[in-house]
């Protein structure tokens, strides 16, 4: 008796298990479809990197991640720069959910994230943006950011950059597979 009990409770929690794992990879697969780009995260090293890169005049920065996935770029600045307002865009239901669970866990009142498309937002109140998206997307983000930034807006882009615009500076590091380039613009 006992050990048809076991049994049938390693069943219960085998298929619960399974399930998850499951509904784990249909909503990261979800989140392919929608947002067009995989979920990659960012390496601490890019992160620390960006965020030496980037130079501060204004008294509060406005500091927009776009396609911020699990967060971690737009915590980090708002932990550095206290008096910064960090925005992140994510438009993968899986990443969004990760970033809102860690900016509750670390209590960061300045970090807030957005769940919808960055095109469809104004974004000329920015004063840094970060990007790490697909080539296409990209040249899609230069249009726009010729339209609407401010004069002296900073913009780092991780790997891929604007193909009709020079960088003011290109930052490499790493090497091997987690080989970067950080691509620096002002507008």
């Amino acid at each position: 008796m006992a050990t048809t009990i076991f049994f049938l409770a390693l069943l219960i929690v085998s298929v619960i298990f399974l399930i998850t794992t499951i509904s784990i990879a249909v909503m990261m697969l979800a989140a392919l479809f929608i947002t067009e780009v995989p979920f990659l995260p960012v390496p601490k090293a890019v992160v620390d990197a960006s965020l030496s890169l980037f130079k501060f005049s204004d008294a509060r920065p406005i500091f927009y991640d776009l396609g911020s996935g699990d967060g971690r770029v737009v915590l980090a600045f708002a932990e550095e720069h206290a008096s910064a307002v960090a925005i992140g865009y994510e438009i993968g239901p899986f990443p969004y959910l990760i970033s809102k669970l860690k900016r509750w866990r670390l209590r960061t009142r300045n970090a807030h994230f957005l769940f919808r498309n960055f095109f469809n937002d104004d974004l000329s109140d920015a004063t840094h943006i970060f990007i790490y998206l697909f080539p296409n997307t990209v040249e899609k983000l230069h249009e726009k950011f010729l339209k609407e930034l401010k004069p002296g807006t900073q913009v780092i882009s991780c790997d891929f950059p604007f193909k009709t615009k020079e960088p003011i500076l290109k930052h490499k590091l790493g090497n091997g597979l987690s080989k970067h380039t950080l691509y620096i613009y002002e507008f």
